[in-house]
């Protein structure tokens, strides 16, 4: 039954992106985008909101992306094109909201880097599957920090199963920073 419902999501995902008509009011002001992009460091994790995007209604939560600083304002993300590095300025200026992260423990930004960009160039996965060959945004996320921390990332019950979702990285292994 559940494989049954991620087929059907993955299949409209693909269609709604197809489509890419997201409702944003893009809310988030050049002065805040500086201040995150400021007070980012290498390791930190980025939560953004978009209005109108399909996530939004798939998750159910408040944060709808995830994407992990990789170097001095850049980041790799998953996206529905696939894995791709971009700069932090050019995420957070299509987003509505969002907050810093930093891990309280010890992250080696060697291995976190090394991690995100192995995954570069590898396809979106639209079913959500935790699969190691395609990603969705939490699940990269959250794979960086297994990869090269002792950082607990949990999963969270969804319709579809056990995911990573923004919920697991808002815990007492990672502070706001801003």
């Amino acid at each position: 039954m559940r494989h049954t419902i991620s087929k059907l999501i993955a299949d409209i995902t693909r269609f709604v992106c197809r489509v890419n008509v997201p409702y944003s009011q893009k809310q988030m002001s050049f002065a805040r985008c500086q201040e995150i992009v400021r007070r980012s460091r290498p390791t930190d994790l980025i939560l953004l909101r978009t209005e109108g995007e399909l996530t939004t209604l798939i998750q159910g939560q408040k944060w709808t992306h995830s994407v992990p600083v990789s170097y001095f304002e850049e980041t790799i993300e998953a996206v529905t094109s696939g894995v791709r590095r971009v700069s932090l300025m050019y995420v957070l200026a299509r987003c509505d909201e969002a907050i810093l992260l930093r891990p309280r423990k010890e992250v080696t930004q060697f291995l976190f880097c090394q991690f995100l960009n192995a995954q570069i160039g590898e396809p979106y996965d639209f079913e959500f599957s935790d699969s190691d060959s395609k990603w969705y945004c939490h699940h990269l996320s959250a794979w960086a920090y297994l990869a090269s921390s002792e950082i607990k990332i949990e999963k969270i019950k969804t319709a579809l199963g056990f995911k990573f979702m923004p919920e697991s990285f808002l815990n007492e292994e990672f502070e706001i920073i801003c």
